[in-house]
């Protein structure tokens, strides 16, 4: 987003270890975990567990010899994931050129560069070569053909560079999944709320085909709550949508669910009130959830409930500069656009001070997040 704000496209490289786990190399993580400082009787227990690792392949009921595993870690231990955590963690520090920078979730790493230049373009390509090199000493794989680079941009004419991996042409995607959201190349969403909402259609129907037998109302609500709303309220703040289609598509999910409702009431369909069904149902409309989770998340955020300093250093508090009694809390960023004016950092701050005004008495520092809760979900304003 900040690339899109500067007029600069974001070139990003998403990489696919094959088999991390299964591959990482016990002689090259007990090296690295004595660089760290790990040593003595902790480091042999480490060893231990690692290594002389006896294993059999069963295939219809028949045993092989037995054979030892010279890699890959216990999944499903404790252990075992905070040793990959340390392992693909040196990735980092020893492939990362000057002006790149990472994500790294699990085995799930992304490079990227905000792209003025085909010399930025350079320079990731360097950080892609270096990333080679780390694989080939720590016998790690990347699966070429699930590897992709996405350009983010609102360009008219952006930079197409062909970067390569393993000797081969980077496949170019109009879009990437991180962790669960699809990001398309301009950061509109509409693919993924269009998606969203097709899953949670799905969802829908098969909660009514295996309740009709059910004569429970709350126990339909209960799996609705259970199956439906989650789908919906996933990740939320980061692509909570503006335009008013896409709100509506959202919308139709709950208003045909609602529906099913008034039918197992035995409320005719031509006399459906979804407002009064909705509040009797113990409902909202998505839009209001999708409000309240963006308060909670800047509540946790400010609280550090959820400690997440880079993103706290880019919340900004507003500071009168003179004695005034208003209410408002967070300075808002201007926007020059509706995209803008969505992104998340400035949407937040703007339905908090809503909130604020509505309810000055609630101290975001001090008021606990029930109290949040309960003040919004007694109130009928759209804090937007």
């Amino acid at each position: 987003m900040d690339g899109f704000r500067s007029g600069v496209q974001t070139d990003v490289i998403a990489t696919d270890f094959a088999k991390a786990f299964d591959k990482l190399s016990h002689r090259h993580l007990l090296s690295l975990l004595e660089s760290l400082g790990i040593h003595g009787s902790f480091l042999a227990w480490l060893r231990s567990y690692l290594v002389g690792r006896q294993l059999v392949v069963r295939v219809k009921g028949a045993l092989s010899s037995s054979f030892l595993a010279s890699s890959g870690i216990p999944q499903g231990s404790h252990l075992g994931p905070l040793c990959f955590l340390i392992m693909i963690n040196s990735v980092v520090n020893q492939t990362i050129a000057d002006g790149i920078r990472c994500l790294l979730f699990a085995d799930d790493l992304k490079l990227f560069v905000h792209s003025n230049s085909p010399l930025d373009c350079e320079s990731l390509q360097a950080s892609i070569y270096r990333l080679e090199d780390w694989c080939t000493a720590n016998h790690l794989f990347l699966n070429a053909s699930k590897c992709s680079v996405v350009t983010f941009h609102r360009l008219s004419k952006p930079i197409v560079y062909n970067y390569t991996l393993c000797g081969s042409p980077l496949r170019r995607s109009d879009g990437l999944v991180d962790l669960g959201v699809f990001c398309d190349e301009r950061l509109s969403f509409s693919s993924h709320i269009e998606a969203l909402a097709s899953r949670a259609m799905r969802t829908l129907g098969f909660l009514k085909r295996n309740t009709r037998e059910f004569s429970s109302v709350d126990a339909i609500l209960t799996i609705y709550k259970a199956l439906v709303l989650p789908t919906l309220d996933y990740a939320s703040t980061i692509w909570s949508p503006s335009y008013g289609i896409h709100k509506y598509r959202l919308e139709r999910v709950q208003k045909k669910f609602l529906r099913y409702i008034a039918y197992k009431m035995g409320i005719a369909y031509e006399n459906v009130d979804f407002e009064s069904l909705q509040r009797r149902c113990g409902l909202t409309t998505l839009e209001r959830r999708r409000c309240l989770n963006d308060l909670v998340l800047l509540y946790k955020i400010v609280n550090d409930v959820m400690h997440c300093p880079p993103l706290l250093s880019r919340i900004d508090f507003l500071v009168p500069r003179v004695a005034s009694r208003s209410p408002l809390l967070f300075s808002v960023p201007f926007a020059a656009t509706n995209y803008d004016r969505n992104r998340p950092l400035a949407r937040l701050p703007r339905s908090a001070n809503l909130f604020l005004t509505f309810y000055p008495q609630f101290d975001f520092f001090f008021s606990p997040l029930s109290s949040l809760k309960s003040l919004f979900s007694n109130s009928h304003v759209s804090f937007q």
